[in-house]
Protein backbone atom coordinates (compact mmCIF):
# COMPACT_ATOMS: atom_id res chain seq x y z
CA UNK A 1 0.00 0.00 0.00
CA UNK A 2 1.25 3.41 -0.94
CA UNK A 3 1.81 5.77 1.93
CA UNK A 4 0.03 9.12 1.86
CA UNK A 5 2.07 12.16 2.65
CA UNK A 6 0.50 15.19 4.32
CA UNK A 7 2.06 18.53 3.47
CA UNK A 8 1.99 21.06 6.27
CA UNK A 9 2.74 24.67 5.42
CA UNK A 10 5.22 26.46 7.54
CA UNK A 11 3.93 29.18 9.83
CA UNK A 12 5.68 31.89 7.81
CA UNK A 13 4.04 30.77 4.56
CA UNK A 14 0.62 30.60 6.21
CA UNK A 15 0.96 34.15 7.54
CA UNK A 16 1.98 35.42 4.09
CA UNK A 17 -1.00 33.81 2.41
CA UNK A 18 -3.35 35.19 5.06
CA UNK A 19 -2.04 38.70 4.44
CA UNK A 20 -2.52 38.28 0.65
CA UNK A 21 -6.09 37.06 1.12
CA UNK A 22 -6.91 39.95 3.46
CA UNK A 23 -5.46 42.47 0.98
CA UNK A 24 -7.47 40.94 -1.89
CA UNK A 25 -10.69 41.05 0.15
CA UNK A 26 -10.02 44.69 1.08
CA UNK A 27 -9.57 45.63 -2.59
CA UNK A 28 -12.89 43.97 -3.48
CA UNK A 29 -14.70 45.81 -0.71
CA UNK A 30 -13.19 49.14 -1.72
CA UNK A 31 -14.16 48.53 -5.35
CA UNK A 32 -17.76 47.69 -4.43
CA UNK A 33 -17.96 50.80 -2.25
CA UNK A 34 -16.59 52.95 -5.07
CA UNK A 35 -19.17 51.62 -7.57
CA UNK A 36 -22.00 52.26 -5.11
CA UNK A 37 -20.71 55.78 -4.46
CA UNK A 38 -20.46 56.60 -8.19
CA UNK A 39 -23.99 55.34 -8.80
CA UNK A 40 -25.33 57.39 -5.92
CA UNK A 41 -23.56 60.52 -7.09
CA UNK A 42 -24.63 59.89 -10.69
CA UNK A 43 -28.26 59.78 -9.65
CA UNK A 44 -27.88 63.14 -7.89
CA UNK A 45 -25.82 64.93 -10.52
CA UNK A 46 -27.77 67.14 -12.98
CA UNK A 47 -28.05 66.13 -16.63
CA UNK A 48 -25.95 67.90 -19.26
CA UNK A 49 -29.00 69.87 -20.34
CA UNK A 50 -29.65 71.04 -16.79
CA UNK A 51 -25.98 71.85 -16.25
CA UNK A 52 -25.79 73.79 -19.52
CA UNK A 53 -28.94 75.72 -18.60
CA UNK A 54 -27.23 76.81 -15.38
CA UNK A 55 -24.00 77.78 -17.13
CA UNK A 56 -25.60 79.45 -20.17
CA UNK A 57 -28.11 82.19 -19.31
CA UNK A 58 -31.62 82.07 -20.86
CA UNK A 59 -31.77 83.62 -24.34
CA UNK A 60 -32.76 87.26 -24.49
CA UNK A 61 -33.58 87.13 -28.23
CA UNK A 62 -35.57 84.39 -29.95
CA UNK A 63 -36.04 83.61 -33.63
CA UNK A 64 -38.56 81.11 -35.02
CA UNK A 65 -37.97 79.16 -38.22
CA UNK A 66 -39.50 76.29 -40.17
CA UNK A 67 -43.09 77.57 -40.10
CA UNK A 68 -45.06 80.28 -41.97
CA UNK A 69 -44.71 83.88 -40.85
CA UNK A 70 -48.23 84.03 -39.39
CA UNK A 71 -47.49 81.17 -37.00
CA UNK A 72 -44.08 82.64 -36.15
CA UNK A 73 -45.82 85.81 -35.02
CA UNK A 74 -48.28 83.87 -32.84
CA UNK A 75 -45.52 81.85 -31.19
CA UNK A 76 -43.35 84.89 -30.47
CA UNK A 77 -46.34 86.74 -29.01
CA UNK A 78 -47.14 83.76 -26.77
CA UNK A 79 -43.55 83.49 -25.51
CA UNK A 80 -43.40 87.24 -24.92
CA UNK A 81 -46.40 86.92 -22.59
CA UNK A 82 -44.52 84.49 -20.34
CA UNK A 83 -42.18 85.47 -17.49
CA UNK A 84 -38.68 86.45 -18.54
CA UNK A 85 -35.78 84.17 -17.79
CA UNK A 86 -37.30 80.88 -19.00
CA UNK A 87 -34.69 78.30 -19.96
CA UNK A 88 -34.48 76.85 -23.47
CA UNK A 89 -36.18 73.65 -22.28
CA UNK A 90 -39.01 75.62 -20.69
CA UNK A 91 -39.51 77.62 -23.87
CA UNK A 92 -39.73 74.43 -25.94
CA UNK A 93 -42.32 73.03 -23.51
CA UNK A 94 -44.37 76.24 -23.82
CA UNK A 95 -44.36 76.00 -27.61
CA UNK A 96 -45.45 72.35 -27.70
CA UNK A 97 -48.13 72.81 -25.06
CA UNK A 98 -49.70 75.87 -26.68
CA UNK A 99 -49.28 74.87 -30.34
CA UNK A 100 -50.28 71.23 -30.74
CA UNK A 101 -49.49 71.29 -34.47
CA UNK A 102 -45.76 71.42 -33.65
CA UNK A 103 -44.19 67.96 -33.73
CA UNK A 104 -40.58 68.76 -32.89
CA UNK A 105 -38.35 71.69 -31.94
CA UNK A 106 -34.59 71.95 -32.35
CA UNK A 107 -32.57 74.84 -30.98
CA UNK A 108 -29.55 76.45 -32.59
CA UNK A 109 -27.64 78.70 -30.25
CA UNK A 110 -23.97 79.60 -30.50
CA UNK A 111 -22.09 79.10 -27.25
CA UNK A 112 -22.78 81.95 -24.81
CA UNK A 113 -24.84 83.79 -27.43
CA UNK A 114 -27.90 85.67 -26.17
CA UNK A 115 -29.84 84.73 -29.33
CA UNK A 116 -31.47 81.32 -29.86
CA UNK A 117 -33.12 80.13 -33.06
CA UNK A 118 -35.94 77.62 -32.69
CA UNK A 119 -36.45 75.43 -35.77
CA UNK A 120 -39.94 73.93 -35.74
CA UNK A 121 -41.27 70.85 -37.52
CA UNK A 122 -45.03 70.69 -38.07
CA UNK A 123 -47.13 67.57 -37.77
CA UNK A 124 -48.39 66.07 -41.02
CA UNK A 125 -52.12 66.57 -41.39
CA UNK A 126 -53.79 63.36 -42.54
CA UNK A 127 -57.43 64.52 -42.45
CA UNK A 128 -59.54 67.50 -41.52
CA UNK A 129 -61.62 67.10 -38.37
CA UNK A 130 -65.18 68.44 -38.29
CA UNK A 131 -67.73 68.36 -35.51
CA UNK A 132 -71.37 69.11 -36.31
CA UNK A 133 -70.20 70.42 -39.68
CA UNK A 134 -67.73 72.92 -38.20
CA UNK A 135 -63.90 72.79 -38.49
CA UNK A 136 -62.33 71.29 -35.35
CA UNK A 137 -58.68 70.77 -36.22
CA UNK A 138 -56.73 68.04 -37.99
CA UNK A 139 -55.89 64.40 -37.55
CA UNK A 140 -52.36 63.00 -37.72
CA UNK A 141 -51.56 59.56 -39.16
CA UNK A 142 -51.61 58.02 -35.69
CA UNK A 143 -55.19 59.20 -35.16
CA UNK A 144 -54.33 62.01 -32.76
CA UNK A 145 -56.21 65.27 -33.20
CA UNK A 146 -54.48 68.65 -33.10
CA UNK A 147 -55.42 72.26 -33.71
CA UNK A 148 -53.82 74.52 -36.32
CA UNK A 149 -54.65 77.57 -38.44
CA UNK A 150 -56.26 76.51 -41.76
CA UNK A 151 -53.51 78.34 -43.67
CA UNK A 152 -50.96 75.75 -42.50
CA UNK A 153 -52.69 72.94 -44.38
CA UNK A 154 -54.23 74.31 -47.58
CA UNK A 155 -54.14 70.93 -49.37
CA UNK A 156 -57.31 68.97 -50.11
CA UNK A 157 -57.77 66.46 -47.29
CA UNK A 158 -60.35 63.85 -46.37
CA UNK A 159 -62.72 64.77 -43.56
CA UNK A 160 -63.54 62.89 -40.38
CA UNK A 161 -66.26 63.57 -37.83
CA UNK A 162 -65.10 61.55 -34.80
CA UNK A 163 -68.19 62.10 -32.70
CA UNK A 164 -67.53 60.59 -29.28
CA UNK A 165 -64.82 58.17 -30.45
CA UNK A 166 -61.91 57.50 -28.11
CA UNK A 167 -58.26 57.39 -29.11
CA UNK A 168 -58.29 53.67 -29.95
CA UNK A 169 -61.21 54.19 -32.34
CA UNK A 170 -59.52 57.22 -33.88
CA UNK A 171 -56.40 55.16 -34.63
CA UNK A 172 -58.55 52.59 -36.44
CA UNK A 173 -60.43 55.35 -38.28
CA UNK A 174 -57.13 56.76 -39.53
CA UNK A 175 -56.21 53.27 -40.79
CA UNK A 176 -59.50 53.14 -42.74
CA UNK A 177 -58.78 56.50 -44.36
CA UNK A 178 -55.28 55.37 -45.31
CA UNK A 179 -56.31 51.98 -46.69
CA UNK A 180 -59.35 53.47 -48.40
CA UNK A 181 -57.14 55.35 -50.82
CA UNK A 182 -56.60 51.99 -52.57
CA UNK A 183 -60.28 51.81 -53.57
CA UNK A 184 -61.33 52.72 -57.14
CA UNK A 185 -62.65 55.91 -55.55
CA UNK A 186 -60.87 56.98 -52.34
CA UNK A 187 -62.59 57.69 -49.03
CA UNK A 188 -63.33 61.41 -48.77
CA UNK A 189 -65.23 61.47 -45.49
CA UNK A 190 -65.72 59.23 -42.47
CA UNK A 191 -68.13 59.70 -39.60
CA UNK A 192 -70.00 57.84 -36.92
CA UNK A 193 -73.33 56.81 -38.44
CA UNK A 194 -76.71 57.26 -36.72
CA UNK A 195 -77.48 53.60 -37.57
CA UNK A 196 -74.44 52.50 -35.59
CA UNK A 197 -70.82 51.99 -36.56
CA UNK A 198 -69.20 54.26 -39.11
CA UNK A 199 -70.18 55.60 -42.50
CA UNK A 200 -67.76 56.43 -45.32
CA UNK A 201 -68.37 58.65 -48.32
CA UNK A 202 -66.22 57.95 -51.38
CA UNK A 203 -65.01 60.62 -53.79
CA UNK A 204 -67.49 59.45 -56.47
CA UNK A 205 -70.44 59.98 -54.11
CA UNK A 206 -70.93 56.35 -53.07
CA UNK A 207 -72.06 55.94 -49.45
CA UNK A 208 -70.59 52.97 -47.58
CA UNK A 209 -72.05 51.86 -44.26
CA UNK A 210 -68.78 50.59 -42.87
CA UNK A 211 -69.99 49.17 -39.58
CA UNK A 212 -67.31 48.78 -36.92
CA UNK A 213 -63.66 49.45 -37.68
CA UNK A 214 -62.42 45.87 -37.62
CA UNK A 215 -61.32 43.83 -40.65
CA UNK A 216 -60.24 46.97 -42.52
CA UNK A 217 -57.95 45.24 -45.03
CA UNK A 218 -60.46 42.48 -45.74
CA UNK A 219 -63.31 44.95 -46.14
CA UNK A 220 -61.31 47.05 -48.59
CA UNK A 221 -60.49 44.01 -50.73
CA UNK A 222 -64.04 42.65 -50.69
CA UNK A 223 -65.60 46.05 -51.34
CA UNK A 224 -63.53 46.48 -54.51
CA UNK A 225 -64.66 43.06 -55.75
CA UNK A 226 -68.33 43.70 -54.91
CA UNK A 227 -68.37 47.12 -56.57
CA UNK A 228 -66.86 45.77 -59.76
CA UNK A 229 -69.37 42.92 -60.12
CA UNK A 230 -72.38 44.94 -58.89
CA UNK A 231 -71.78 47.77 -61.36
CA UNK A 232 -71.49 45.30 -64.21
CA UNK A 233 -74.81 43.76 -63.19
CA UNK A 234 -76.83 46.76 -62.00
CA UNK A 235 -75.08 49.84 -63.34
CA UNK A 236 -74.91 52.74 -60.89
CA UNK A 237 -74.68 51.84 -57.17
CA UNK A 238 -75.77 54.42 -54.62
CA UNK A 239 -74.75 52.69 -51.38
CA UNK A 240 -73.07 49.64 -49.92
CA UNK A 241 -73.87 48.23 -46.47
CA UNK A 242 -71.00 46.32 -44.82
CA UNK A 243 -72.45 46.13 -41.32
CA UNK A 244 -73.03 42.40 -41.75
CA UNK A 245 -69.55 41.66 -43.05
CA UNK A 246 -68.82 39.10 -40.34
CA UNK A 247 -71.91 37.15 -41.45
CA UNK A 248 -70.57 37.02 -45.00
CA UNK A 249 -73.07 39.53 -46.40
CA UNK A 250 -72.56 42.86 -48.19
CA UNK A 251 -75.70 44.70 -49.32
CA UNK A 252 -75.64 46.90 -52.39
CA UNK A 253 -78.32 49.38 -53.41
CA UNK A 254 -78.54 50.12 -57.15
CA UNK A 255 -79.97 53.47 -58.17
CA UNK A 256 -83.08 51.93 -59.79
CA UNK A 257 -83.28 48.36 -58.51
CA UNK A 258 -84.07 46.87 -55.14
CA UNK A 259 -81.33 46.14 -52.67
CA UNK A 260 -79.31 43.00 -53.39
CA UNK A 261 -77.06 40.95 -51.13
CA UNK A 262 -73.62 39.71 -52.14
CA UNK A 263 -71.98 36.90 -50.20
Amino acid sequence: MRRRHRVVLRAKVRRERSRQFAAFAAVLMLGAAAVATVRHLGAQLPSWGELRAKIVPPPSTIEIGGVPAALQTQILAHLASKPRGLTTGELIAEIKERFSCVEDVTVRRPWRSEMARFELKLKRAFARVVRSGLPAGYMAEDGRIFVAPPSLYPEDLAEIDPGSAGQEQLEKAAAVLAAGQALPSPVRALRQAPQGGWQALLADGLAVYWGDLRWTKQKIERLSEVLESARLEFGEITSVDMRYFEDGRILVRPSRLRERAHG
